[in-house]
């Protein structure tokens, strides 16, 4: 039976989509897609396409070039496909953003007869999860913002994550997400304290893949064995872990399908600010022209993007004008209304 207390809510955003899985009241999963983002190549999990083999890499291994012009990293090729072949692909993981460089979007050949596909969007992907899916918009009681969505995602934006008497720094690494344990408590009460939290934010974020957590060292085993059990009985995704070594070091591995929320967030921060701030623009209020006075780097974005002011603009029914004023932070705005001769 499904759980009337554990629900998603589901906000259709101007330049990207927004989820957040609520259970007895806690959210504990958040979710976004943006259109044609960057970080994935516009390619989603689960998408079937044609490609055209550009390279044989060796070891089952190739590049594969859309018509789009991506180009795709595409395993468990079959010996019989030579350079310049068309196969059918299916990705099984989205392009990811790492510093300085773009890591392909990886494929493996698609099953015989499969029908090209654009792959699950972020709506069909919750509403896969069998749970009850709430569309909310800006004037929604019960929407994300009751439920804590702006200090989350400035959680995420920042890698800190805070709880009692101590606070998770998370850092994104080309090999693997890192999770320091800080804080005052002594180091036994901290790493048990910090245990449920971490399990917590690996599902809040969506950090899978590689993850090390570096807990305070704890000489006793038992200790360390009571680190697991706390772990475990909050940890609600699919994973394998480790033990925490002497030094305190836990790793824990789950399947990569997609970037992680702080991957998302952090692979263009300018974007990230941008959209937030048309969010908040959405709920302004007022009457009136509405003018949205923000830092040159994202007006200018706003300038690349028209058609998020005339989604705007349609949306609260009023006009917008963009203002400039470098004097203001990137993830900062002023929203002026003007009232109606």
């Amino acid at each position: 039976m499904t759980d009337p207390a554990a629900f998603w809510l589901y906000e259709d955003g101007i330049g990207e989509a927004r989820a957040m899985k609520i259970v007895g009241g806690q959210a504990v999963a958040l979710r976004i897609e943006r259109a044609g983002d960057e970080t994935t190549g516009g390619l989603r999990t689960g998408a079937t396409l044609p490609v055209k083999l550009a390279r044989v890499l060796g070891n089952g291994r190739g590049i594969g070039v859309s018509d789009g012009g991506a180009e795709i990293l595409i395993d468990r090729l079959p010996k019989t496909v030579n350079e310049g072949a068309t196969l059918t692909i299916q990705i099984r993981r989205e392009a990811m953003s790492e510093k300085g460089r773009m890591k392909w979007p990886l494929a493996r050949p698609a099953d015989e007869g499969a029908m090209p596909s654009e792959g699950p969007d972020l709506l069909a992907r919750i509403s896969a999860d069998a749970l009850p899916v709430r569309r909310v918009t800006p004037t929604s009681i019960d929407g994300l913002d009751a439920h804590g969505w702006r200090d989350l995602m400035d959680s995420a934006m920042r890698g800190t994550w805070a709880y009692a008497g101590g606070e998770l720094l998370i850092a994104l690494t080309p090999a693997m997400t890192v999770i320091d344990v800080d804080g005052d408590l002594p180091p036994r009460a901290l790493a048990f304290a910090a245990a449920p939290e971490v399990a917590r934010v690996l599902t809040l974020f969506d950090l899978t893949g590689s993850v090390a957590i570096d807990f305070p060292t704890l000489e006793a085993k038992v200790d360390r064995t009571e680190i697991l059990t706390k772990f475990d009985s909050a940890m609600t995704g699919p994973c394998e872990r480790t033990s925490p070594n002497g030094f305190g070091l836990m790793q824990v591995v789950s399947r990569v399908e997609r970037p992680s929320l702080l991957q998302t967030l952090n692979a263009n921060r300018r974007l990230s600010h941008a959209l937030t701030l048309l969010r908040q623009a959405e709920r302004a209020g007022g009457r009136g022209t509405l003018t949205i006075t923000a830092h040159p780097a994202i007006t200018g974005l706003f300038g690349q993007h028209t058609d998020w002011i005339e989604a705007l603009t349609r949306r609260i029914g009023r006009a917008v004008i963009i203002a400039t004023d470098p004097k203001l932070p990137l993830d900062s705005a002023v929203f002026a209304s003007e009232s109606e001769a």
